[in-house]
């Protein structure tokens, strides 16, 4: 995160003052970012007792890539299909006083486990932009559907823990808020960094003992590119 900080400070400061008047029409964008899951609840398969046992989850942080079509409708207007990809890798488990780590290597027992989302949302989002800016804040909304896989293998000695495998994946609803500021290169292209927030529905959807209890939480910070699509 850090790094994509330091980027867009970085593109400010070396890309030449140019007032933009964003044109209408469609755009294209890309979008890099890291991620934070919040902690969670977790049901799974203890591999001490084989026994189905709630805990306490944690995640590390994790990176997501996103591509997005949209249409600006006036310069400070537009709205977009984003199709994006995330990974929230689990860092570790608590439950009966143990605590178990990720590890993809290690003598001792360990679990690898992460959470990978597809999704497909609709966002809206207003630029507070007006004519011959070149640097302007942004909010705004999207809704959609997701598709959430969820992996979890405990092992002991670098051996598989048989019973413990869990692999699941189901659909559900995403909604996430977004905060940031654009700089326009010209009136085509423009950089953005921003902050989004993603929630998705309680991931217990399925009759897999895997449950995750509490809906999920993913905070990210992302840069992206967009250029009219109607100008190339």
């Amino acid at each position: 995160m850090k790094k994509l900080f330091l980027i867009s400070l970085l593109l400010v400061c070396v890309t030449p003052l140019n007032a933009a008047n964003p044109k209408t029409g469609w755009y294209g964008q890309i979008l890099v970012g890291g991620n934070y899951a919040f902690p969670n609840d977790i049901t799974f398969i203890d591999p001490n007792t084989l026994l189905v046992t709630e805990g306490d989850l944690k995640y590390t942080g994790y990176g997501q890539i996103a591509l997005a079509v949209g249409y600006r409708f006036f310069p400070q207007f537009r709205a977009e299909a984003e199709f994006l990809l995330m990974g929230n890798r689990y860092k570790e488990i608590t439950a009966n006083g143990n605590t178990y780590i990720y590890a993809t290597k290690n003598l001792n027992l360990r679990f690898e486990g992460q959470t990978n989302t597809g999704a497909v949302l609709a966002n809206g989002i207003f630029d507070f932009v007006g004519p011959g800016m070149d640097f302007a804040p942004y909010v705004g909304a999207g809704i959609g559907y997701a598709r959430i896989n969820n992996s979890l293998k405990f092992y002991l000695n670098n051996q598989y823990v048989q019973g413990t495998r869990i692999n699941d994946s189901f659909d559900t609803p995403v909604v996430q808020g977004i905060l940031g500021a654009g700089y326009y290169l010209d009136d085509l292209t423009w950089f953005g960094l921003d902050f989004r927030y993603m929630v998705a529905q309680a991931l217990n959807q399925s009759s897999s003992t895997e449950v995750i209890d509490q809906p999920l939480h993913v905070a990210s910070i992302n840069l992206s590119f967009s250029g009219m699509i109607d100008c190339w």
